[in-house]
């Protein structure tokens, strides 16, 4: 696999940190959440014509566009969840949430998941917008979810270093997997596969096999500092991590073996803390968001 790094675009215009990414329509289009509050549109051919959808009372960790109804799924922290139609830029719905922080958005079938800084996971239909709010299992954050549509189950990952697996259709707990030395950030689910990836503030990467009662396969030592986010690059084989020690790792997907470090020393990469990653599959390209306020869009090959 032959690399040619190269930092395509710098999109800039947050004033604060950038928190959130989600691709938009189309492959030319794409969402980002920061801690000003403003959920801005991009087109990745021009990045000085970015603008704002809406401006949240509160920041926003994450972010997630929802196609079947061409909606922006936003939290506004402290408040709720709203709903925003992207081409009248209105709030059509909100599932009020007071006193709540919104980590992680996952979508399947007809239904969206929340997990927040109160350990509970939300279930909202997409038809009627209900909510349900389901129990805490623990005393701390639940940070990061993936849905295992095969097993039918959902994997929530927490501030107590643990990681839960619930039945996806009656959200019964079925298994804690215990590996982490620190708070678990995020979670891939590779379907072909059948890994579930968790990466958090202890640096490591923990490879599980859901096909052997989650037997704990791999622990990577990945990066100096907390890992943000991991992102599945799977058209080209890859997982992409990326961390407060302001690097982008690029890590082949059928060994975990790491292939590639993105940096500012070489490729004039962020000067701060790396919040997040998205992979645009049709495009090819990679964009990563910062504490430094911006979002690069990357060229991989």
């Amino acid at each position: 696999m032959e690399f040619n790094i190269k930092k395509l675009q710098t999109f800039i215009g947050h004033k604060s940190s950038v928190y959130g990414l989600a691709n938009g329509e189309n492959s030319d289009v794409f969402y980002s959440v920061a801690g000003d509050g403003y959920v801005v549109r991009w087109d990745i051919n021009n990045p000085d014509e970015g603008y704002p959808v809406v401006k949240l009372n509160n920041n926003a960790y994450t972010l997630n566009y929802f196609a079947a109804k061409n909606l922006l799924i936003v939290p506004d922290n402290q408040v709720g969840v709203h709903w925003v139609d992207v081409e009248s830029r209105q709030i059509v719905h909100t599932n009020h949430l007071p006193g709540v922080s919104v980590f992680d958005i996952k979508t399947f079938d007809e239904n969206v998941f929340f997990s927040d800084n109160k350990s509970n996971f939300h279930q909202v239909s997409t038809k009627d917008f209900s909510i349900k709010t389901h129990p805490a299992y623990s005393d701390k954050s639940a940070r990061s979810m993936a849905i295992l549509p095969i097993s039918q189950e959902i994997a929530v990952a927490y501030s107590d270093f643990s990681i839960r697996i619930f039945d996806l259709n009656n959200l019964k707990l079925k298994k804690i997997l215990s590996g982490h030395e620190n708070s678990v950030f995020s979670l891939i689910f590779l379907e072909d596969k059948k890994l579930l990836v968790s990466a958090g503030r202890d640096a490591k990467i923990i490879v599980w096999d859901t096909e052997n009662d989650f037997e704990k396969i791999e622990k990577i030592p990945a990066h100096i500092y907390a890992i943000n986010h991991l992102e599945v690059l799977q058209e080209v084989g890859l997982i992409a991590s990326c961390s407060m020690d302001k690097t982008i790792k690029l890590w082949d997907i059928n060994d975990f073996k790491l292939k590639k470090v993105i940096d500012k020393g070489r490729h004039a990469s962020h000067n701060s803390s790396i919040n997040r990653i998205l992979w645009n599959s049709e495009s090819q390209q990679l964009l990563s968001a910062s504490d430094d306020r911006n979002i690069s869009l990357w060229n991989l090959f």
